[in-house]
This record gives structure tokens, sequence and C-alpha cells, in this order.
């Protein structure tokens, strides 16, 4: 199984390029808030497993969830998986909610570099009716599965 394990709930923050006015850069603060609480979910989990740094090469695996509306936009609403979730082929980009959480593993000390990022796996979904919105992480050494 995964080394690291974390559920975050709340609806999935995907990474966004700072913006600049005149001299000050401002950076979206829902998205250091969400950042934060994933990299205070990683340290709570790598103290309760003892895991002091990640090895040199790991498998960052993401599912983001969405809660369900009650209307799903027309075409949106794809293949059911076996857990009643559906795919989401929506905004935010894969690469962008992949990125807030490297960032927010940054952000922990777990890891020297997001090189050591030797597989990935993100998957956008609507929840399964009822389900709320939530990102889940695992992290395992380097083969996700």
């Amino acid at each position: 199984g995964p080394m690291l394990s974390v559920i975050v709930d709340g609806r999935p923050v995907s990474w966004k390029r700072a913006k600049t006015r005149g001299t000050r850069r401002y950076t979206d603060p829902a998205m250091d808030a969400h950042a934060n609480r994933i990299a205070a979910a990683l340290l709570m989990a790598a103290k309760r497993h003892k895991v002091k740094a990640l090895p040199l090469s790991v498998c960052l695996s993401i599912v983001a969830v969405w809660a369900r509306p009650v209307v799903v936009p027309p075409g949106h609403l794809l293949r059911g998986l076996a857990d009643g979730r559906q795919l989401r082929p929506l905004v935010p980009d894969v690469d962008n909610v992949a990125k807030l959480v490297m960032d927010a593993i940054g952000r922990t000390g777990l890891w020297a570099d997001d090189q050591q990022v030797t597989m990935l796996m993100v998957t956008k979904v609507w929840g399964a009716v009822g389900e709320k919105s939530r990102t889940e992480i695992q992290i395992g050494e380097h083969i996700c599965g």
C-alpha cells in the first residue's frame, strides 16, 4: 500500500499563476489555504507513520472529487466508475490540480524537489450521489497501484 494517504475535505483547488499588480505579486488566498491544509494533513500522516523523508523516487496519486450537482451540465456526465463516481471533463486542468498538491508537499519538507515524482496519476471526478467534495492523495514508492 501507499506510504502516506490523506483525504482533505472541501472543494479541490488548483494551482494558478501569481498575478502582478504594479510591483506587488498576488497569489490566490484560496489556493494558499488549500495547499496549507494538504501540507498539514500530510505532515500529520507522516508523523503517525514515522516517515521523515520521502524516497528519491515516488508515485503520487491524486483523486480530486467534486460533489455532484443536482443538475450536471449536459454532456459532462461520462461513463460511471465502479465506485459510483463519474469522470469530470471540466476545469481545472489535471496538471494544475497536480501542481497545487506538489506545491503543498514541497511545503512539508518531506521531499527535496518535485523531480522525485517519477509517476503521477491525477483523476477528476464527480462524487457518487451524496459524496462531499474532497482531495484524496496517496504517496507510494516508485510505482502507483
